[in-house]
């Protein structure tokens, strides 16, 4: 494979930028689907080996911010959270110009992944958005400022139909600051149980997520989410209590869960060192962090059934 360095129309040089032949892209694309709307817009995302090629948006500049934050995170002489997509350059399909960020693809692990993005923060527009900017991203979703949170689209591995159930925009648009809660319970049913065993995993990562932005974080992003990734085939103990038949037992150990932070187009550094806490961000993961502890609740009691 051969490298170039890559500018587009005369803007920051972005560094080398890997030419991957587009044959070895295309194998992966009728197999996964992005569960965001840059596919129907014609931006297409890729998987290629253990990595997922995110496309560049339109504004080249928001491309670059992006790519800007990866870097400075992937390398700060502090250890970078867990939670952050690994970075690994940017590529193209060919010498015209770098098109698309590769970054660690974190449902490569999984046999069969359950995935959900959720927008986070309490607004999705930055501190320098247009009057226009803001009322349009307050009228996608207008309990965004109240609940901290929407859901973006989300795909479940149904082990009763061996097919996956997409659920897009339209899906989380559909709930409101009283009852987006019980959207959730969509993603961890598997068609034969409550996933009961990956909720405590996926809990304690947003633990950790809170708690980094509370008390470490120098950074403020907007329009971020978050993506929740579990295996659908997770290890349970037969021989645990009884439970309620449609909520899967406890299992031997924790079910393969993972949990990154994703998409900064839009971040914001403190400086002088005062830090400038994210409060969208907190108030978004705690928001996150209370829905999924409900959940966990609901399905610990046995209070919910398939048919309720």
């Amino acid at each position: 494979m051969s490298s170039l360095a890559c500018d587009e129309e005369g803007e920051e040089n972005l560094g080398d930028c890997e030419v991957i032949p587009p044959g070895d892209w295309v194998e992966h694309v009728a197999r996964y689907v992005t569960l965001n709307s840059r596919h129907a817009k014609g931006y297409p995302s890729f998987k290629w080996k253990t990595c997922f090629l995110k496309p560049f948006q339109k504004n080249i500049s928001l491309a670059q911010k992006e790519v800007a934050f990866y870097k400075k995170i992937w390398s700060t002489a502090y250890p970078t959270p867990s939670f952050f997509p690994k970075f690994f350059g940017i590529c193209s399909r060919d010498q015209t110009g770098c098109r698309f960020i590769k970054l660690q693809d974190i449902e490569a692990p999984f046999l069969n992944p359950c995935s959900i993005d959720i927008k986070l923060g309490t607004r999705t527009y930055d501190e320098e958005a247009s009057i226009e900017k803001i009322s349009r991203e307050k009228l996608k979703f207008p309990y965004q400022e109240s609940v901290g949170y929407r859901i973006i689209g989300m795909k479940v591995y149904d082990k009763k139909s061996g097919q996956y159930r997409l659920f897009d925009k339209s899906y989380g648009l559909s709930f409101n600051d009283k009852n987006i809660p019980h959207a959730l319970l969509n993603f961890i049913f598997d068609g034969e149980f409550f996933r009961f065993d990956v909720l405590e995993k996926i809990i304690e990562k947003l633990l950790a997520i809170e708690k980094w932005f509370s008390e470490k974080s120098p950074y403020r992003f907007y329009g971020h989410s978050v993506l929740i990734v579990y295996e659908s085939d997770g290890c349970c103990n037969s021989d645990s209590v009884n439970m309620d038949q449609y909520v899967r037992p406890l299992p031997r150990e924790h079910s393969c869960v993972d949990v990154k932070l994703i998409d900064f187009a839009h971040w914001y550094e403190s400086e002088g060192g005062s830090i400038k806490r994210d409060e969208s961000s907190i108030k978004g993961i705690k928001s996150l962090l209370r829905s999924f502890q409900w959940v966990e609740s609901l399905v610990k009691s046995r209070a919910y059934t398939e048919n309720t």
